[in-house]
C-alpha cells in the first residue's frame, strides 16, 4: 500500500510573512519604513496644499458681507414693527444701529451687534450713493442708511473690503446677495 503524501501550503498572514516557514518570529514595519510613509504622505499633502486655489480672503468678505445684510434686515425689520425710523452710521469703522425718536437718535443696544461691530472693523467699507462714495472708516454723526416703518430703505451700494487684500464685496438696498461678476 502506497503512502499518500499531502503538500502543505503555508499560511501567509496580513504581514505578508509566512506563518509555516518562520514559526515563532513576527515581521512588523522597520522604523525606516516608517519614515518612508511619513515623507510621501507629507510630499503629497504639500503639492495637494500647493495646487488648491487661493480665494484671498474673498471668503471673508462674503462672510462680513452677509453678516452685515443680516444687520440690515434686522434694522428694517425693526423699523417696520416699532412704526420708528431706524438708521445705521459707521463711527471708528464700526456700523451702528440707531432708532429715531422725539429727542433725536437713540442707540439701540443689542448684545447680538457687538460681534460684528468689533469685526467691521477689519474690513474697509465704503458707501456709494447717486453723488459719492463716502468712507466709512471715518466717523459720523447722522446715520447713512435709513429705514423706514413703511419698510422702505434710502438707496446705497455698499462695498465691503478686505484689509490685507484686494478681495471684495457689493451689495444694494436690495439687501440680497448677488454672485460677483
Amino acid at each position: 500500500m502506497a503512502m499518500k503524501v499531502e503538500k502543505v501550503w503555508p499560511v501567509i498572514l496580513a504581514t505578508g510573512n509566512r506563518a509555516a516557514q518562520t514559526p515563532g518570529r513576527q515581521r512588523g514595519l522597520t522604523l525606516l519604513e516608517i519614515l518612508l510613509v511619513v515623507l510621501i504622505i507629507g510630499l503629497m499633502s504639500t503639492v495637494a496644499v500647493l495646487t488648491l486655489p487661493s480665494d484671498n480672503g474673498q471668503r471673508d468678505v462674503r462672510t462680513m458681507a452677509e453678516r452685515m445684510v443680516a444687520l440690515f434686515r434686522y434694522a428694517r425689520q425693526e423699523a417696520v414693527f416699532s412704526g420708528l425710523t431706524h438708521g445705521i452710521v459707521w463711527r471708528e469703522g464700526r456700523p451702528e444701529l440707531l432708532r429715531r425718536s422725539e429727542a433725536g437718535w437713540d442707540v439701540v443696544a443689542d448684545k447680538r451687534l457687538k460681534s460684528l461691530q468689533e469685526r467691521a472693523v477689519d474690513f474697509p467699507m465704503f458707501l456709494e450713493t447717486e453723488s459719492r462714495r463716502l468712507d466709512l472708516t471715518q466717523d459720523y454723526e447722522a446715520p447713512q442708511i435709513l429705514f423706514t416703518n413703511d419698510g422702505q430703505v434710502s438707496p446705497f451700494q455698499l462695498v465691503i473690503t478686505h484689509r490685507n487684500s484686494a478681495a471684495e464685496f457689493q451689495f444694494t438696498d436690495s439687501l440680497t446677495l448677488e454672485p460677483q461678476s
